[in-house]
């Protein structure tokens, strides 16, 4: 007599992401001809994983997982108490930050243990020319990965990789190079895998051979993959980490000034990944450094968005991993947290805090920067929909006459003396906003007791509002090399 088993399907929304589809059908087309023997399969209708009721549900790994980060979909057996895994889709260009944008779930299903593949480009064509590849870091942690999985051990590590998909690719398949474009992955590889990997886990006898002899051509073809991705790139050095053999400095820059309440989590867009990617690097060294420090240098930790955030216990999914789930691996240290060794170590490694399209150097007048008779405009420019005593503050701020802000770092050499001689030319009653530089290393700059002075720490959300509202209109653009 035939029997169903009901596989449980998670979505990342209510809309059926790219791939899935193909991914199920051939999931259930390699089951049925390879293991059905009266069993045949029957996948429950999605469930959303952003949906509060729905989540109250999940299966154990998968709670776990999400509350790091959601896979766009997730398979789980419930009468055998299983929970296969899922794939997380990145369409974008395949550079470090993309993929360590979806890291997080790779990080948190390799301590489940489940499967989890990021299905990504290998290679995308950016505007003017470039070409951006899968780095070679990436392609080398899936080999790491491969040697920790065991197909006839399926209870140890568990299978994660950042693998390249071949319809993802549209004309740009043709600039893969041959080698990796016979060796990629398709949507049906991917459901092909959870067929074997259910099979490998609940049957006995020949079947279950079967199924433990393809996953272990699989992952022949998975490090051949690895191997040929690594071969037609280089080895380069994570961006932003210092190296130091007791401690390793990942440096983060952002704009404190810049927009946290409309971006929220995206000002923190893939950092979590990149320190959980070091961190699994970390794991995999004889001889690791004794701790791991992630960096603010543009961020105290009174700054309005953080407080909030931390009032409400961490809504950004990103900030709470940052501060909740790495607290006991990776001490987090704001600019005002900072040692003054710590600012001269930022100095000889000016390289690693390079701002794009960022002020220049300076201290502006923001009636300069307000063309006439637009301050209302520029203050609801983007964020209409504000409450209107936010909207009005902001207009209120870019109407006075004597406000002033300093775009000055005190990763920059020579900011003291720079800014002390900027300060010396305002005049009285001129009230000097400071948004990167926290109060403690203010004391060398000098000011005349006519002019109000307002650190990092003195920031409030109109003050940082207002400025992102600046940033939007454009701003003078440095050199390139701050």
């Amino acid at each position: 007599m035939a029997t169903t088993l009901e596989i449980s399907t998670y979505l990342d929304g209510e809309n059926e992401p790219e791939g899935y589809r193909e991914v199920v059908n051939s999931f259930r087309n390699v089951w049925n001809n390879s293991y059905a023997n009266g069993t045949t399969l029957s996948f429950a209708p999605p469930m959303n994983l952003k949906q509060a009721a729905e989540r109250a549900l999940l299966p154990a790994q998968l709670k776990r997982i999400s509350n790091i980060r959601n896979p766009d979909f997730f398979f789980a057996v419930p009468s055998y108490s299983i929970e296969l895994g899922g794939v997380e889709i990145t369409g974008h260009s395949p550079d470090g930050s993309n993929v360590e944008k979806r890291y997080p779930f790779l990080w948190a299903s390799r301590r489940g243990p489940t499967d989890a593949f990021i299905a990504s480009y290998y290679l995308k064509k950016r505007p003017g020319g470039q070409i951006n590849r899968l780095p070679y870091r990436h392609a080398h942690r899936n080999g790491q990965f491969l040697d920790e999985w065991t197909p006839q051990r399926l209870s140890g590590r568990p299978l994660c990789q950042i693998v390249p998909v071949r319809e993802l690719h549209l004309s740009d398949i043709k600039l893969v190079p041959k080698d990796i474009r016979d060796l990629m992955l398709s949507w049906a590889d991917l459901g092909s895998f959870f067929a074997h990997s259910l099979a490998a886990r609940i049957l006995k006898g020949r079947n279950g051979e079967l199924a433990r002899t393809a996953l272990e051509q699989f992952k022949i073809r998975l490090m051949k993959l690895a191997v040929a991705c690594m071969g037609n790139t280089r080895d380069t050095d994570a961006s932003s980490l210092i190296k130091a053999e007791k401690k390793w400095i990942q440096i983060y820059n952002t704009r404190p000034d810049s927009g946290h309440w409309e971006r929220g989590e995206g000002q923190f867009d893939s950092i979590d990944g990149r320190l959980m990617f070091t961190l699994d690097e970390i794991d995999t060294m004889t001889n690791p450094p004794r701790s791991f420090e992630f960096w603010l240098p543009q961020m105290v930790s009174t700054h309005p968005w953080i407080s909030e955030q931390r009032s409400r216990g961490f809504t950004s999914k990103r900030l709470r991993n940052i501060m909740v789930v790495l607290a006991d691996s990776c001490t987090t240290r704001f600019a005002d947290q900072l040692t003054l060794a710590d600012w001269n170590l930022l100095q000889r490694n000016s390289r690693l805090l390079l701002e794009r399209l960022d002020w220049r150097r300076e201290v502006y007048r923001v009636r300069d920067l307000v063309p006439p008779g637009r301050e209302r405009e520029i203050a609801r420019s983007g964020i209409a929909r504000a409450p209107v005593a936010t909207l009005e503050a902001i207009e209120e701020l870019l109407r006075s006459k004597n406000l002033y802000f300093s775009a000055d770092r005190p990763y920059n050499p020579g900011y003291a003396s720079r800014l002390s001689d900027s300060l010396a030319l305002l005049p009285a009653k001129s009230t000097v906003l400071i948004p990167r530089i926290p109060r403690g290393m203010l004391s060398e700059v000098r000011a005349s007791d006519t002019i109000c002075v307002l650190a990092a720490e003195d920031m409030t959300k109109g003050h940082l509002l207002m400025l992102r509202q600046l940033h939007r209109q454009g701003v003078p653009r440095g050199d390139g090399t701050e």
